[in-house]
This record gives C-alpha cells, sequence and structure tokens, in this order.
C-alpha cells in the first residue's frame, strides 16, 4: 500500500473493508438457500457475474429499447433469482415485484 498520509491510508482501508463486507453479503444472499457442500464463493459469484452481458434492441425509432440478456449460465441465474429477478424465455430481465 502506497500512500503518503495517515487520511489517505485510512480511507483505502475503509474503501476495502466496505468492498469485502458487501462480498460476503452477497455470498449469504445467493447461498441462503444452499447446501453446505454446494455453496458459492464470493470469486464464483463475482466471475461469474463479470460476464452477463446484454443487448440493447431498438425496433422503430419511437418504439422503447428492449433489453435482452445474452445466454445465462446456471451461476448467473441463482444470483439473479437470489435478488428476485427472473429471466423470461425470450432473454428479458424480469423486474422484481416490490
Amino acid at each position: 500500500m502506497y500512500r503518503s498520509t495517515d487520511s489517505k491510508i485510512r480511507c483505502h482501508l475503509l474503501t476495502c473493508v466496505m468492498a469485502l463486507t458487501v462480498l460476503r453479503l452477497l455470498e449469504i444472499r445467493v447461498n441462503r438457500n444452499r447446501s453446505e457442500k454446494n455453496r458459492l464463493s464470493g470469486k464464483t459469484i463475482l466471475d461469474a457475474m463479470l460476464n452477463l452481458d446484454q443487448v440493447t434492441l431498438w425496433y422503430d425509432k419511437g418504439s422503447k429499447p428492449e433489453k435482452i440478456l445474452e445466454t445465462t449460465t446456471k451461476t448467473q441465474k441463482e444470483v439473479l433469482k437470489a435478488f428476485g429477478y427472473e429471466i423470461d424465455p425470450n432473454g428479458v430481465l424480469q423486474q422484481p415485484n416490490l
């Protein structure tokens, strides 16, 4: 860690702790209904979600754009489902009902 002042070091450490906390909360949420031996690590979840690609389509000038996910993996579907999202057969991500 190459930081020059105490305040920059504290800020860097705070950012690291916050990132680790969010990663752990992500693991807990995704693994909530999984057995102990089938749990996903934070790295596995992040790697899977980094490869989740989306395409935006406009059919006519005045139409609303349609966001379509490319083919999703089983892990990507599980992570999206853990946060209340569903993917319809056409690949369109459906918002959770809040």
